[in-house]
């Protein structure tokens, strides 16, 4: 029958062991650690950063007794699956895609490790109108190492998204349509304006009340063409709200590599010492 063995004797046995072999432990230990920091200082540094971006296109407008109307185009999901493409191509080692999207040369694309789209107020649900407001605004994040390359990057996730064909083409259209918006409030208004001066001619007594419905009227379309021209002086396909700051946080910690590589030499070295114990015994 075999022995129980107490928890005394397991520590003893246990403390016996450590004294015995504590060198043996201690040297594996530093090794390790030397080794946390050699791998440190030979990989390449890793940053981490991000800018927040603005993006509005979308808009649906209802005008003249809705015989005017065109529907929304939700850009800031366009543009952020634009700018995910990149990761796809990083993921793949394609940095000539990248070098093209960008206008970046491959060499500076390969200091690029990881480019991350974060809308900042992430909704559920419908495409409601709390929901249009809040995908306008994402952050990039990138992880990089040199700090060289942001003020390319910058430029280059701008360049690639004004200059995608699709989203050109519907920045134009919302421009234009909202610009018809404008002349046919003027037109409104001309019309308002001329039929005031018809009313004056006419000496009755429906002028007054006629003219205050009018100029209930003006002023009710001229807010409206204010609102339609500052939405106009806001569409933008890519807007840079707070740009990418230089880090030098070097993820790749010096502190965590010594400390990984020095646990696993420690148990590295305890396995050792073990097998080498029971071997001794099978051969006496």
């Amino acid at each position: 029958m075999s022995k129980e063995i107490s928890f005394e004797q397991l520590f003893t046995s246990i403390l016996r062991f450590v004294k015995k072999n504590f060198f043996i432990m201690l040297i594996a230990v530093l090794v390790g650690v030397g080794l946390g920091f050699v791998k440190s200082f030979t990989t390449p540094p890793l940053y981490e950063t991000g800018m927040t971006v603005f993006s509005r296109l979308e808009n649906e407008y209802t005008f003249e007794n809705e015989k005017t109307r065109f529907s929304s185009f939700y850009s800031g999901e366009i543009v952020a699956n634009k700018i995910k493409t990149l990761q796809t191509a990083l993921d793949n080692s394609n940095y000539e895609y990248i070098s093209k999207e960008l206008g970046m040369s491959v060499d500076s694309v390969k200091l690029l490790k990881e480019i991350e789209v974060e809308f900042l107020y992430p909704i559920e649900g419908t495409r409601s109108e709390k929901y249009v407001k809040e995908i306008d605004y994402f952050n990039v994040n990138v992880k990089f190492s040199d700090n060289s390359i942001l003020p390319k990057l910058e430029k280059g996730f701008k360049k690639m998204v004004e200059n995608d064909k699709f989203i050109k083409t519907k920045l134009e259209e919302i421009k234009s349509m909202t610009r018809k918006m404008i002349a046919d409030i003027d037109n409104e208004i001309l019309e308002i304006d001329k039929a005031k001066n018809d009313l004056k001619g006419n000496k009755n007594t429906l002028y007054f009340g006629n003219e205050k419905s009018l100029y209930a009227e003006k002023i009710d379309l001229i807010a409206k063409r204010m609102e339609f021209q500052k939405k106009l002086n806001q569409y933008t396909a890519f807007s840079v709200m707070t740009g990418f700051v230089p880090s030098y946080s070097n993820k790749n910690g010096y502190f965590i590599n010594s400390i990984v590589f020095g646990l696993l030499a420690f148990v590295f070295s305890i396995f050792y010492l073990i097998v080498r114990d029971l071997s001794r015994k099978d051969l006496n």
